[in-house]
């Protein structure tokens, strides 16, 4: 590669790192040097994190790099578990990075002595590093073990002006021996003058910051693993969801075990000559390939296995590879008869009484009846209603259901369809019932007819009420009988669940004795109200109608729950008003409970009130006691008016009769 695109390669990939979080060791943090204020601005420019901390410092926090400062002549906290640059020739020699250092003065270049990542793009020999001369530190040997002397000053290799050590090297001890070992990677950089720096050594010190985070390996997609092209082990640098640390084995960068998800039989035990076929289901991140074998001889490859034998027993087993990596699944099989089982053994089945066979069956060891099909229900028996003893498969019925749980009270509608498969118009009867299987009842039922084209479909609609007398517990069927006019049928049954609301009151009659009333007349009206929740429940009830001026109110009851005693009565006695046109008038009695209403309503008719007429008639003796004299037979009039008349009468008479009476003794 070219030379000069490699390391233009290598500026690119420098100005893309991601800011670091870099914890600055100095001697006074609350005065910093000029060297040590350019190199701050110099780090926050490159938008990394800086903070500046006092050399007295034991214990430093997790900094991805710690930087110590020229001015600090010892470190107090342990820079072999830290990532550290040392710009302190004292400071590094005391940590074990050497065992000698000194200074140079007058200057401003300084001789590659290896091309690693911190060098790569230049040339061996010299480089200028600073605009004008200044001094340069550096640590002369021993160095540390395996430490990598990549420039030294002048013609002098002993001066080593950039050390790095990786992880692995040995520090020196307090005996000049090499060792303690560097958990973390520690730097040397002895042209510490940032204040003379020029492009060049400012991107030497970017690099030996990027080295001490990453071994100067790269992260395209930030992910916290680094490239394979630049020495990790990340396969795709370009997707942050593929690295060695996925938990996804399709994306973790390496070839891993194929793994079984799933696989059948889960069986052990087989009826001889009958055809069983295994298979495995396999996830690996690389094509596989699935071997079977059977007893050790290889049988055939493919994801499934068919497998039919005599007595006998049998080893079959999957191998899967991928080519690297082999697993395998193995099943120990018995091949025997029949009676030589349990009925789970053969995945058969024992049905119940309820329950029938609808395929074959075999005696095993626990029944005599082990049905290999799934067992299903047997067909209920319906008494008094049209069954169907052979049915017509041409005469094909289908429910069409919102629902199959009801309360009591609802109504239940469900669509039929019927197809005539004939090869003829169709005439058919349609009995439909509502049917109580625990009873053997007829709760409900309705009969229709229906024409259907040849080879047709058509829909018919039936409706049920259901009664509130029930005990839920019962089970509970719509069934319908279907026959034409040759007698041929068909017939379905549908299951369907039916409960008790926790509340449900209803208002059973709103009784009184006679349809007509007139005005005056008094009514007894009486309200009958049952309770058919599951809930006892307290009530009022109410009577009222708006136009005859009603408007009663019961006292508060309670109703107990349905089965107990859950219905009441109440009467109410009602004054027709006096004066009421005659028509028909609707009385409302209303149930109410817990912010509930319940009503029903009738209709009462008011007849046309009569005005009372007088007439003069014969006065008898026998009425001067104040009774009233008796009217002509097509009359009628008020008792009370006419006892007003005969009193007026007969006083008048008494009176006359006195005066006479007077004037008469008077003239004798």
């Amino acid at each position: 590669m070219n030379k000069t695109f490699f390391f233009i390669v290598i500026l690119l990939l420098i100005n893309t790192i991601s800011a670091y979080s870099i914890g600055y060791i100095v001697n006074n943090p609350e005065k910093l040097d000029n060297n040590e204020e350019i190199i701050k601005y110099f780090l926050l420019s490159e938008k990394h994190n800086v903070l500046v901390l006092d050399d007295t410092l034991t214990n430093v926090k997790d900094y991805d790099v710690i930087i110590v400062s020229e001015s600090v002549s010892k470190i107090n906290f342990d820079n072999k578990i830290h990532k550290t640059l040392f710009l302190s020739k004292i400071a590094a020699e005391a940590s074990g990075l050497a065992d000698n250092y000194g200074t140079t003065s007058n200057a401003w270049e300084i001789n590659i002595n290896k091309i690693d990542f911190i060098t790569d793009g230049y040339s061996k020999g010299v480089l200028r590093i600073y605009t004008s001369t200044d001094k340069v530190h550096y640590l002369s040997p021993s160095y540390a073990s395996n430490s990598n002397n990549l420039a030294y000053y002048k013609a002098y290799r002993s001066k080593s002006v950039l050390l790095t050590l990786d992880k692995g090297s040995f520090l020196i001890d307090k005996n000049g021996k090499a060792t303690i070992e560097l958990l973390e990677r520690n730097l040397f950089f002895g042209f510490s003058k940032a204040q003379r720096w020029n492009s060049d050594s400012k991107r030497l010190f970017l690099r030996s910051l990027h080295w001490l985070k990453s071994g100067g390996l790269i992260d395209n997609d930030n992910d916290g693993y680094y490239s394979i092209d630049s020495g990790g082990d990340d396969c795709d640098d370009a997707d942050s969801d593929i690295n060695p640390g996925s938990n996804d084995i399709m994306k973790n960068c390496k070839n891993d075990s194929p793994v079984i998800n799933d696989f059948s039989p889960k069986i052990s035990k087989f009826i001889k000559n009958k055809e069983v076929e295994f298979n495995v289901q396999v996830t690996d991140d690389q094509i596989v390939e699935i071997n079977w074998e059977i007893n050790g001889e290889s049988i055939s490859k493919g994801n499934t296995l068919k497998f039919n034998k005599d007595f006998g027993n049998y080893k079959v087993e999957a191998k899967i590879t991928d080519g690297e990596i082999t697993i395998s699944k193995e099943w120990n099989i018995e091949v025997k008869d029949y009676n030589e089982f349990k009925c789970s053994d053969v995945k058969g089945n024992i049905c119940s009484e309820n329950y029938i066979c609808n395929g074959e069956f075999h005696s095993t060891i626990d029944t005599p009846t082990c049905c290999m099909t799934q067992c299903s229900e047997k067909p209920p028996v319906f008494e008094d209603v049209n069954t169907c003893e052979t049915k017509n498969n041409k005469i094909e019925i289908n429910y069409n259901f919102n629902q199959n749980n009801y309360f009591i009270g609802d109504n239940i509608e469900f669509n039929i369809r019927l197809n005539n498969k004939f090869i003829k118009d169709q005439d058919f009867i349609v009995n439909g019932y509502l049917y109580d299987l625990t009873k053997k009842k007829i709760l409900n039922s309705k009969k229709s007819s229906i024409k259907i084209g040849k080879l047709s479909t058509e829909s018919i609609n039936l409706e049920f009420k259901i009664p509130y007398d029930l005990k839920v517990d019962n089970e509970f069927v719509l069934y319908t009988h279907i026959k034409n006019n040759d007698n041929e049928c068909n017939d379905k049954y549908e299951r369907i669940n039916i409960d008790r609301k926790d509340e449900q009151i209803i208002i059973k009659d709103l009784d009184f004795k006679d349809v007509k009333y007139s005005c005056g007349d008094y009514v007894e009206f009486e309200v009958q109200v049952n309770n058919l929740g599951k809930e006892s429940k307290k009530m009022i009830i109410e009577l009222k109608s708006d136009l005859l001026g009603i408007k009663e109110t019961s006292d508060e009851f309670e109703l107990e729950k349905y089965g107990e005693d859950n219905s009441d009565r109440k009467k109410f006695i009602i004054k027709i008003p006096e004066k009421i046109k005659a028509g028909n008038y609707i009385v409302i009695a209303e149930a109410q409970f817990n912010g509930n209403v319940e009503s029903i309503e009738k209709k009462i008719i008011i007849e046309e009130c009569k005005e009372t007429i007088v007439k003069e008639e014969k006065i008898n003796i026998i009425n001067l006691i104040g009774k009233s004299l008796p009217l002509s037979n097509n009359e009628k009039t008020d008792n009370n008016v006419i006892n007003y008349i005969i009193l007026w009468l007969f006083t008048l008479i008494v009176v006359f009769s006195v005066v006479l009476l007077y004037y008469s003794l008077r003239k004798k």
